[in-house]
Formats: C-alpha cells, structure tokens, sequence
C-alpha cells in the first residue's frame, strides 16, 4: 500500500490488524523525498525505537531507501510531518508453507545462549531429575479464531521473535513443545489447561466451569502453577464443592516466563444458580515444554 503523507499529516500509536492468521508483520520502504519530520516510532515490551526518515535523507550524501520491518503487535505511530512529503511503500509479510532455513532465520546470540543454557540443564542428573513441564507465557500476539474446537497447535507454526526461538531450540533438542489454552476461572484457584478452544454455550446452564473443561469431551488438565505471581492463584474455595476436585488429572508447570495475555480470548456462557446469568471464560495461550527423567529426557 503506498502512502504519500504531507505537511501536517500524522498516524497515531496503533497496532496493525492482522489480516489473517499467517500474517506476522510488515514492512515498510521509505523513499527519498525531501520531509522534515514524519518519524516512526515503534514500541514493544517497554522499549522504544525511532526511524527519523526525514533527518536520515537530509543528511545523505546521495538518495537512498530507508525500510524497515516489524512485528504486527508492535505498536507504531508517525510523528507530525513539518513540511515536504513522507512517502512510503507498506508491504504485509507472511508466514509461507515451507519451514524457514538456518541461513534465512539468521540465528541470534540470544538463541545460541538459550539452547546452550538448556542443554546445560538437561545434562544436569539433579535438574527435574523424574522429569517435568515448563511453561513460557507468548511475547508476542497472534490472531486467534474463537471458532468452537479450534486446536491451539495451530499457532505454533505462526511463532515469532523469541516465542519462535524457544519453539526451534525445543525442537532441536527433542523436547516435546506445544501450544495450549491456559482457562482461568474465579471458582477455582487453579488453571486448567486444554488443547483446543472450548464452547459451553450449547449446554444450557453450566453448573462449575471448570469442573465442565475437565469432563466430556474437553477433557481438561488442572494445572499445579509455580512460579506465578500471586495474582495468577489466589487463595479461593471453588463455589461447587461437593464435585469431587481430587479425582481429576493433574499437572504441574513450573513457568520459566510467566503467563501473559498479549494472546488472549473470552467466550461467554450461561451460568447456573438461582438466576441464570452470562458468565465469561477467559482464555491465554502458552508454550508448554515437557522433559522427561534424567536417564531420558525427550519425550516420545
């Protein structure tokens, strides 16, 4: 899409709609044409970056194209253009069928700490010796369709930044890594954890919602979460005490970064009681990385 932005024209600080689940970002050329002003401005996860366009071309000794590339949800806006014209040339980037090369990934130091850093741990006989699972909250959002029993491995072929570095150096190392729905509900102060989107609308009055994800045909496993902030598990009774809440399976994650909500989802459902009453699920993926014993540690 080209963009020709003169004196007094701006964008304000927004985030770019996917347009469709394999789109991961943009990117954007900057021609040569005389502007002052009309900078770009990128912000994500507390930092802040600055293409001055306008200041880069004045003090260039011979025309050049300025272009740079980002991810969909980092937020972005256009400082006020002073005078000439700012024009651009936007481009949608994504995801194609085939797995991306080493060469083209052009793997980073961070990726190469990680990888180093884990295979550390694996070969340490004392780290999660009877094995265990590992929980990553996503860093970056992704357009999730609330289409009922849409599965949530879906998204791991549309990872990016260092979601996508902890998806590859998992995989290199042989460890089992998926993408699940962390569901978090006020009657009980555990998460319970899917692979796939539920839909409670089509059951008339649901009577515990979690006891409901972990039953028929959701069959939902209740998380054990360490190393959350206290707010991701209160202290609360569940309302509907006589289900019985020990005969169910359980799983404990150890989160290495929290959970976050940047991919996030919310469907709604008819709640039980004396009045019946519209009550909300409240959905946040992950990436969930299980390890085996300390005799063999990929998972099969």
């Amino acid at each position: 899409m080209l963009y020709n932005v003169g004196k007094d024209s701006f964008f304000k600080a927004h985030k770019d709609t996917p347009r469709g689940e394999t789109m991961f970002g943009s990117l954007v050329l900057v021609f040569p044409t005389p502007h002052d002003g009309g900078a770009l401005i990128l912000r994500h996860g507390g930092k802040e970056w600055t293409l001055d366009s306008g200041k880069d071309a004045t003090g260039s000794s011979k025309p050049s194209i300025r272009y740079i590339a980002f991810f969909s949800d980092v937020e972005h806006e256009v400082t006020l253009v002073t005078s000439g014209y700012r024009v651009t040339l936007t481009y949608n980037l994504y995801f194609g069928s085939a797995q991306p090369t080493d060469a083209i990934l052009n793997v980073g130091s961070n990726e190469i700490s990680f990888k180093n850093a884990l295979s550390t741990l694996l070969q340490n006989a004392e780290f999660m010796p009877q094995g265990g699972t590992l929980g990553f909250g996503l860093k970056h959002q992704y357009p999730v369709d609330i289409t009922k029993g849409e599965r949530s491995s879906k998204l791991l072929e549309c990872l990016k930044g260092s979601d996508a570095v902890i998806r590859r150096v998992c995989a290199d190392l042989s460890l089992d890594t998926k993408v699940k729905v962390m569901y978090s509900d006020p009657d009980d102060p555990d998460l319970i954890m899917l692979d796939l989107i539920a839909d409670l609308s089509e059951y008339g009055e649901v009577e515990g919602a979690s006891y409901s994800l972990r039953s028929e045909p959701w069959c939902g496993v209740r998380v054990k979460s360490f190393g959350l902030p206290a707010d991701h598990k209160a202290n609360k009774k569940p309302r509907y005490s006589y289900h019985d809440y020990d005969d169910c399976r359980e799983e404990t994650v150890w989160w290495v970064t929290e959970l976050t909500e940047f991919t996030t989802a919310k469907t709604g459902y008819l709640a039980y009681g004396n009045q019946a009453s519209l009550e909300y699920l409240y959905e946040n993926f992950c990436l969930i990385v299980r390890i085996g014993a300390a005799w063999r540690r990929t998972m099969e």
